[in-house]
């Protein structure tokens, strides 16, 4: 394969179609604060507050991070943030076998 005009490039899976590439190992630094924010799961209104910044700066910064990640939600920025490893995925699903409910159920 050569460097020149009209070379393909390879993509390790069919799942890299388009996909944009990996830019960095971690969030740019000015982001991360963000990212732990969303990851945390409070609402906007709490983050921002918590970050000393308006509503309407967090928001900025969060469409920044879609950005930065090539996404369009959230969602998808969750996926893309445990994919870059950046996060470690949660466990996988528990087996209905080993799985107990919660002690306070009525049920077993």
């Amino acid at each position: 394969m050569s460097g020149g005009r009209g070379s393909t490039v390879a993509l390790s899976s069919p799942h890299d179609l388009g996909r944009a590439p990996a830019r960095d190992l971690s969030p740019p630094p000015r982001l991360r604060p963000i990212l732990e924010e969303l990851l945390s799961g409070v609402p906007d209104t709490t983050a921002s507050r918590r970050l000393n910044m308006s509503a309407r700066t967090y928001s900025r910064r969060v469409a920044e991070l879609l950005d930065y990640l090539g996404v369009d939600t959230r969602f998808q920025a969750g996926v893309e943030i445990v994919r870059r490893r950046w996060v470690a995925a949660a466990a996988g699903p528990v087996s209905p076998r080993t799985a107990q409910p919660p002690e306070h159920m009525p049920f077993h």
